[in-house]
């Protein structure tokens, strides 16, 4: 953890490893099931890379794993979620045709990650994740701001929440 202009949060860029990547590998380990995992390649060049070395099935990897989505992007999501009509999280919104380009999208949120997860925040226009989390989700958007400590580090950062 670290200081930044003399001033410590118990904040860093290992929170994705802690509260995410470890568990997973620690459950792994136990249970002896390989993961199928539901990212896209278009999500990123990190998964794109993977995806073009390994293909969907990465059996031989140090950590074997099934990407069956890696060929989809987001509008094969949101026709596949249209045509078969399964639930999907209400943080999304409807699935609309968006006028301008004729794709479909959501009038929600558009990704969703670790909710109390501050990278980014700042660069947020109009209603960040913070104040929709306020009104989505009181006892979660306590628990950030208050109990893990988010509220200062946003302060800190001039975000608002």
């Amino acid at each position: 953890m670290g200081a930044s202009c003399g001033r410590a949060f118990l904040i860093s860029e290992k929170c994705c490893d802690i509260s995410k990547k470890r568990p997973f590998r620690k459950f792994v380990k136990e249970t002896g099931c390989m993961p199928i995992i539901g990212t896209m390649a278009s999500e990123s060049m990190r998964r794109q890379s993977a995806y073009l070395t390994t293909g969907c099935n990465a059996f031989t990897k140090k950590e074997p794993s099934s990407q069956p989505m890696s060929f989809w992007n987001k509008q094969n999501v949101l026709e596949y979620i249209k045509l078969t009509g399964i639930p999907y999280a209400s943080i999304y919104g409807n699935i609309v045709t968006d006028p301008k380009t004729g794709k479909l999208k959501t009038d929600g949120a558009q990704r969703t990650g670790c909710a109390y997860c501050m990278f980014g925040a700042h660069l947020e226009k109009g209603v960040n994740r913070f104040q929709r989390m306020a009104g989505t989700h009181p006892k979660q958007y306590d628990y950030c701001i208050n109990k893990l400590g988010c509220g200062a580090v946003l302060d800190y950062i001039g975000v608002p929440y």
